[in-house]
């Protein structure tokens, strides 16, 4: 605790190793006053190391009122002017600080006076003794455990999971997790984004792809894109004093598909790749530069490897929409997102049959249904065509729904759709226009 004429700030651990918290003494001005505050961080982790908080007189010059900032890195982030102690008054510190919409983002206070005591004197204290608890990680704590919940298995009752990342993590262990996760544990309604190994070259990651982690036509429910990519240091504190460091590109990946998904309706349809729709801001450059190398792209791009890349007066963008499977029935990452999100939505909005008579008119009503959502999402450029005949098909007929179907409690419908494909390159056959001389010829000979 920091000691003080009047009061003091303490910043002390609780139980079950509380994070950014200490107890070690600080000198004070004085001896003999009592805790004031209590000051923790917010969330776990070793973040709070580089907080502190700061104490100094009112800006509104009363004597029964004290101003707190707190500081990160060095920066002042955060002002609470004019607190009070009196839990009463309208400004009363834990009220201010703690509030959930306005207050600290990086702490939290407790009051720990009697009602009636001083402020705190005028000081500043380092938070302390944060852990991110991630020494000693193997691949098993992030495969997890269904028993548990543990892993991947903590997100077993997130029922709108839709895109699965493990920044940083690539390894074969954990990328066959995930893929076995989202299509067998989650029944293909979640999509992985995998990052790759770091220092990968081009034939390193066609190694890793082919052979190290066996992912090559795996899968329609994953990604994996290369190379990791250079951003801006945002924590010189944690990540050292360069001004850019190399990242994992999953979280950026899954940014650019959540904007190509908002950007329009039906933008779950439209690949998330080109320069357009592709464009990876805030990313710097990569960690290799193999990648601006034509060549080397197209030793990635048969192995399902997405690059992510630039050029000329180009953007960063990524280069690739393939999924890690190429002879699946919906091998490109726009077309297998889109399926997801069709059968999700026909799932949740076919409930209203569950528990209702399996009879020819409630079959008729879920044709219906099922029909009118898919030709809004056919509006929305879902399909190769916005011909209906030609763009899907919706089958509740008898021949699938038999009585022994039907006694087993069982609807089922028969959907098929016929996706968009990218065009993935762009060939130009140039030749020399010889219709002028060819004509003069033909007139000359006349």
């Amino acid at each position: 605790m920091a000691t003080g004429a009047a009061a003091s700030v303490q910043v002390q651990p609780a139980t079950a190793g509380a994070f950014g918290l200490d107890n070690d003494p600080h000198a004070g001005s004085d001896s003999g006053a009592a805790n004031a505050i209590r000051v923790e961080g917010k969330d776990p982790g070793a973040y709070a190391d580089q907080v502190q908080a700061e104490v100094s007189a009112a800006t509104s010059g009363e004597a029964t009122a004290f101003d707190l900032a707190i500081i990160e890195d060095g920066v002042y982030r955060e002002a609470f002017p004019n607190l009070s102690m009196d839990p009463s008054h309208e400004r009363y510190v834990e009220r201010i600080v703690n509030d959930e919409r306005l207050g600290s983002n990086l702490v939290r206070v407790t009051d720990q006076l009697l009602p009636g005591q001083p402020v705190p004197a005028p000081q500043t204290v380092q938070l302390a003794g944060g852990n991110d608890g991630l020494a000693g990680l193997d691949d098993n704590d992030f495969v997890g455990s269904e028993t548990g919940k543990t892993g991947l298995h903590a997100f077993d009752q997130v029922q709108d999971l839709s895109l699965l990342l493990v920044p940083g993590r690539a390894t074969s262990a954990v990328h066959n997790a995930m893929v076995s996760y989202c299509e067998v544990d989650r029944d293909g309604t979640v999509f992985a984004i995998l990052d790759p190994p770091a220092n990968q070259s081009a034939t390193g990651i066609v190694t890793y792809v082919q052979t190290t982690a066996a992912l090559l036509n795996l899968t329609e429910y994953a990604a994996i894109y290369w190379p990791r990519v250079e951003v801006l240091n945002p924590a010189k504190s944690v990540f050292g004093p360069a001004d850019k460091i190399v990242v994992p590109p999953s979280g950026i990946i899954a940014g650019v598909f959540a904007r190509t998904d908002s950007a329009r309706p039906g933008g779950v349809y439209d690949p998330p790749a080109g320069i357009d729709k592709g464009r990876m801001f805030g990313v710097l450059g990569f960690e290799t530069d193999e990648v601006l190398e034509e060549a080397k792209r197209d030793l990635v791009y048969p192995k399902r490897i997405n690059p992510l890349t630039t050029g000329p007066g180009l953007p960063r963008y990524i280069d690739g929409s393939r999924t890690l499977k190429g002879g699946g029935n919906f091998p490109y990452v726009a077309e297998r997102r889109g399926v997801i999100f069709i059968e999700r939505s026909l799932k949740q909005g076919l409930q209203f049959a569950r528990h209702k008579n399996n009879t020819e008119g409630l079959r008729a009503q879920v044709r219906r249904t099922i029909t009118a959502f898919l030709l809004t999402q056919m509006n929305n450029g879902a399909f190769r065509s916005r011909e209906p005949s030609k763009a899907f098909f919706v089958d509740v007929s008898d021949t699938l729904n038999t009585p022994s179907v039907i006694f087993a409690g069982k609807l089922i419908a028969r959907v098929g759709l016929a996706t968009n494909k990218p065009a993935e390159f762009i060939v130009l056959r140039i030749s020399q226009d010889t219709r002028a001389l060819e004509a003069e010829l033909a007139a000359a000979g006349a």
